[in-house]
Parts: structure tokens; C-alpha cells; sequence
């Protein structure tokens, strides 16, 4: 639940550096990684001591005090009305500002990153990861250190959320404290439990299915939350370990991702 705060971390950070400092887009961005990093280093010493429902209060508590930080200071964050006219992204001294190079952009990256995952997660390291996430105790027995494992994958992932808030900083244009609330936190929630907890095809394939749902109900907020709930409780049902398991049901592991029952 404390996604969106790395998110609003990693935006916020290298945006304020590019327009601030005059720094570019790479140069800030690393900058914003490494100061997110230490962020989630700090963060996660505590949270993954934490099980449960201690784990979501924690990391919600956080969200919310990241973006009352952003809102309240305004001599720096541009409080409510946040930051407008930002710089459009320049790598190598090619800018991207069409929303069809956008989309290669992300597309790209989104597929460099899964296959750095896929690749990972046939390592030792990545097998611990598994291991871990499967039976703590049983990997803790093997002589994988659990704790130094878990806070691990907390970096990384806020690491990766940190990098979406970048680039989401650099295609809107415009960011403000609410551009990172608490539905932003939730709609991720619910795009990795519909597509997958345990598939590293999980996420895509969440937000592949929920992404375009807005659109359909762009004239009623309210039926938009619905649906999403309604959505959310089906694949709970249907699907308890998320869309990414039609692949296992149907023997098409390699192509979904193999699913690993806790």
C-alpha cells in the first residue's frame, strides 16, 4: 500500500532537480533512484518485521505522510496545485513528447524489465526470492536469510514503482500530491492481485485488464470503483491466484510465467 509513495518520490525528486538544478533527465533521475532507494532501505528495516495487516497500516501511513509532506510544502512542492510545465524527457538528446513515443518508450522498458525479472528468477538469488515468498520457515531452515531477502525485493520494488513515477511525471506534464493518493496505491493493489501475485506476468496482465476499464466509465467515478471491486472479487473467486493462472490450468507455463502456490 505504500507504493504510490515511491512513486510520488521518484517523480517529485527528479522533477524538482531538472527544473531546480538544471539537471538532466538522466542525471535527476538517478539522483531521485538513489535518494528513493534510501528511502525504502529505511522504511523497510521496519515493515518487513511486520506480517499482515500491521505490514498494510504501516505502509499506508507512509503513503499518506509522503503526499501531506508534498502538500504542505508548497514553497517547494507547489503544495495543491503542484508542479505544471514540466521539461519533456530528453535521453541522448531525443526527446519524447508524442504519445505514440511514449507508448515505445514504455513499451520497451516494460519488456526489458520483465525479461530482467524472468532472467532473475531462474538464479540462485532469484530461486531464494521464491523460496521465500513460498515458506519463510522452510527457507529460513535452508540457510537463506529471510529478513535480508524481503527487504531486498522491498528496495527493488520500490525501486521499479519509483521509475513508473518518473516517467509518469515526464508524460503528464504535471504532477501534484493528489497524482499520487491513495487510488493510485490501490488500483496497483488490484492490478497485481487480478493479473497475479506470484507470476512475474501477473502485473503486466493486470493492467492490461484493468487500465482501459476507466474508459469505459469515464462519465461516473463512482460505477468506475465498482467495477473495480466487482472485478477484484470475481478473480478472488474464480481465480484466487489471479488471471496469470489460466496459463498453469491450460499446461502454458512458458508462456504465462510458472505460478507459485504459497
Amino acid at each position: 500500500m505504500g507504493q504510490s509513495a515511491f512513486a510520488a518520490i521518484g517523480a517529485y525528486a527528479t522533477v524538482l532537480l531538472v527544473i531546480k538544478l538544471n539537471l538532466p533527465w538522466m542525471v535527476a533521475s538517478l539522483i531521485a533512484l538513489i535518494i528513493n532507494g534510501a528511502m525504502a532501505l529505511l522504511l523497510g528495516r521496519v515493515v518487513v518485521k511486520l506480517r499482515g495487516v500491521y505490514f498494510v497500516l504501516v505502509t499506508f501511513s507512509f503513503a499518506e505522510f509522503v503526499r501531506l509532506v508534498l502538500l504542505e510544502w508548497s514553497d517547494v512542492t507547489g503544495g495543491a496545485s503542484g508542479i505544471s510545465s514540466i521539461p519533456p524527457l530528453s535521453v541522448f538528446g531525443y526527446t519524447v513528447q508524442t504519445v505514440q513515443q511514449w507508448y515505445a518508450v514504455v513499451a520497451v522498458l516494460a519488456i526489458i524489465t520483465t525479461a530482467i525479472m524472468l532472467r532473475f528468477f531462474g538464479t540462485p538469488e532469484g530461486t531464494s526470492f521464491i523460496a521465500t515468498d513460498t515458506n519463510p520457515e522452510l527457507a529460513e531452515a535452508t540457510g537463506i536469510s529471510v529478513s535480508k531477502v524481503q527487504l531486498t525485493a522491498f528496495i527493488l520494488g520500490a525501486t521499479i514503482t519509483a521509475f513508473g513515477g518518473i516517467l509518469y511525471s515526464g508524460y503528464m506534464g504535471f504532477i501534484s500530491p493528489e497524482s499520487f493518493n491513495v487510488h493510485m496505491a490501490i488500483a496497483m493493489v488490484t492490478m497485481l492481485v487480478v493479473g497475479g501475485v506470484r507470476s512475474t506476468w501477473g502485473p503486466v496482465l493486470g493492467a492490461i485488464i484493468l487500465t482501459p476499464l476507466p474508459e469505459f466509465l469515464r462519465g461516473s467515478l463512482h460505477y468506475q470503483h465498482l467495477l473495480y471491486g466487482v472485478v477484484l472479487v470475481a478473480i478472488l473467486v474464480f481465480l484466487p491466484r489471479g488471471v496469470s493462472s489460466i496459463g498453469s490450468l491450460l499446461g502454458l507455463q512458458k508462456l504465462f510465467g510458472k505460478v507459485h502456490n504459497a
